[in-house]
């Protein structure tokens, strides 16, 4: 019964981890809408130091695009970031494409319209989050309950 109750313990806490890495995303794409628009800083720049400034998902995903960089003359840039965006185990394949869309336009269109997908990017992780913050309130109980349920009717049938 305690295993069955630990399998949903670590259900709800993967899917608290997945709600971080959202979150996390999320503000990072609002930081670097702002430094891009404000002082116009050049994206290795806020790679870079987003790599020492992000916390979790978030700054693996630039620490491995901020590893990548020196090979920018001999990869394309959205090559490099493709590569990172794999490394984001926590994301759903689809959250994956929309982060593979930013960086295809990153660095190859104007500025107004690289804000603009960075903000688009940004609003999807946002709203999938909150998304998921309600689905994790209203679920969070079933998430413990049934997996212990299920151990206890076992114990029972074994009995």
């Amino acid at each position: 019964m305690l295993a069955s109750f630990g399998i949903g313990f670590q259900s709800l806490r993967l899917k608290r981890k997945r709600l971080q890495c959202l979150r996390e995303m999320g503000d990072t794409l609002a930081l670097w809408a702002c430094e891009l628009s404000g002082k116009q800083t050049p994206l290795p720049d806020l790679i870079k130091e987003g790599s020492l400034n992000a916390s979790g998902e978030a700054r693996r995903f630039l620490l491995c695009l901020s590893d990548s960089l020196s090979e920018l003359g001999m990869r394309c840039f959205s090559e490099l970031w493709i590569n990172a965006a794999s490394e984001l185990s926590l994301l759903t394949e689809e959250e994956r494409r929309e982060l593979i869309s930013l960086g295809k336009q990153l660095g190859r269109t104007e500025l107004s319209r690289q804000l603009t997908q960075i903000d688009s990017c940004r609003r999807f992780f946002l709203l999938r989050l909150e998304k998921e913050e309600s689905a994790l309130q209203n679920n969070s109980r079933f998430l413990l309950g049934i997996p212990a349920a299920a151990g206890a009717l076992l114990s029972i049938l074994l009995l």
